[in-house]
């Protein structure tokens, strides 16, 4: 697995926030949610959702690019 030095790391999040994909990325996460899918259920396929955009993205980083995604409020 390649390293991501501090720079690349920045720009992934800068990426994952500014994406049109992030819109695909909450609605898969927020309408699983209001059919009361558990947590893990919504985040999961949020995550392929994700990852379907950003082939190229590990899947570690996915995870804390949608954490940070879902997490945001602006």
């Amino acid at each position: 697995m390649p390293v991501m030095n501090d720079e690349a790391i920045r720009t992934m999040q800068k990426l994952s926030r500014d994406c049109a994909c992030r819109a695909a990325v909450e609605r898969a996460y927020r309408e699983l949610r209001a059919l009361n899918h558990t947590d893990v259920s919504a985040y999961n396929a949020a995550a392929q959702v994700y990852r379907w955009h950003h082939p190229e993205v590990t899947r570690l980083q996915a995870r804390f690019d949608i954490a940070d995604m879902l997490n945001r409020t602006d």
